[in-house]
């Protein structure tokens, strides 16, 4: 079986989606003998970790295409672009195609720009999209969405590979580190984010620190002249491998208040390392919540300062949740897991079998 990923773009900026696509790719083939392609476009250059995780194809145009195997899968992966374009022609030789929107047909996420998406979503991507034999949504509330739409809506999370090796948490450190891991995009709730810890009691306190770590996607000009005045709140660029391994192992929470998610991976991987997150409904990962395992924010400077008031205030708390939030994590988002639930979808879609909801959580 060959399962065909299909992105718009490489670029670390979309690290989240390209790497939600392929993480399970390894287990996939050597587990369940599946072949993983990721299909891009040709003029993006390839980020180093990539060639080790999946086949990779360069498309230059949607009618200069390799050849498949009878048993493809096309998966594509994110809306508006060559992805759905491809999947829906694919689909049209016979290959079954699984859509994947990635949060970017979620409410908050559609109003942006909305006088573009809206025509657009109504012409071509709902007509296109609404081919497809499955829709996988990567959350619960995008699934609830999606259903409103789309009659074949399935669940699988993205998942994470847990650390190979991590110690306990050293809670008596000092500064405790909150860390922001992500594009600096205003939909992560960036702006609020800054804006509630200058306002705290955290801000200039040596006991306490934010650190920012991530690609700039339009703020990081906005951010240099934020950080004038504060002493400590740093960024520090892009990071990836051991550089980010040794950063979420030293931190203590991780902060996320966004507008919008499709399924923030981020999360998952900085519970793996023990950190107790401060994230948003939009964050769409109501099983944090339900499971008492995350601090509720909204992107609003007044309601995050408080929070972060509450957390400086009981330090003594968070030794037996961080743990509680480590196991919660391995347990339920390994990418063995999801790369299980993927394989029991795309047997049923390879042998055109309707797809049950009972395969996914």
């Amino acid at each position: 079986m060959y399962v065909v990923n299909i992105v718009d773009r490489i670029d670390m900026v979309n690290f989240g989606i390209w790497n939600a696509a392929i993480i399970t790719a390894p287990i996939l083939k050597a587990k369940y003998g599946i072949i993983s392609q990721l299909w891009y476009p040709s003029t993006d250059s390839i980020p180093d970790r990539l060639e080790q995780m999946a086949e990779l194809v360069a498309i230059n145009t949607p009618t200069n295409i390799p050849p498949l195997p009878a048993d493809a899968i096309i998966v594509t992966h994110g809306c508006w672009r060559l992805p759905t374009r491809l999947g829906a022609m694919l689909k049209k030789k016979g290959y079954p195609w699984m859509y994947v929107p990635h949060g970017m047909l979620e409410p908050w996420s559609m109003l942006q720009k909305w006088y573009l998406k809206y025509p657009y979503y109504r012409l071509y991507e709902k007509p296109l999209s609404l081919q497809a034999d499955i829709v996988r949504a990567v959350s619960i509330p995008e699934k609830n969405n999606l259903q409103a739409i789309y009659p074949n809506v399935v669940h699988i999370p993205n998942g994470n590979f847990p650390p190979e090796k991590t110690t306990s948490k050293n809670w008596n450190t000092r500064p405790l580190t909150f860390l922001f891991m992500g594009r600096l995009h205003k939909k992560k709730g960036l702006i609020p984010l800054i804006q509630a810890w200058k306002q705290s009691i955290l801000n200039n306190n040596p006991e306490f620190q934010l650190l920012i770590a991530g690609p700039d996607d339009g703020l990081l000009s906005w951010l240099k002249n934020q950080l004038v005045g504060t002493d400590n709140v740093k960024y520090l660029g892009a990071i990836f491998g051991a550089e980010k391994e040794n950063l979420l192992q030293q931190s203590h929470f991780f902060v996320l208040p966004s507008y919008s998610e499709g399924f923030p991976t981020s999360v998952v991987e900085a519970m793996q390392y023990g950190l107790i997150p401060l994230i948003s409904d939009g964050c769409n990962f109501p099983e944090a919540f339900d499971n008492k395992l995350a601090f509720r924010v909204t992107p609003h400077p007044q309601q995050i300062q408080k929070t972060l008031k509450q957390i400086a205030n009981h330090p003594s708390h968070w030794i037996p949740l961080s743990e509680k939030c480590r196991k919660f994590a391995i347990d339920q988002y390994s990418v063995e897991q999801i790369a299980e639930l993927q394989y029991q979808c795309y047997l049923q879609l390879i042998h055109r079998n309707p797809v049950s909801p009972t395969v996914v959580k």
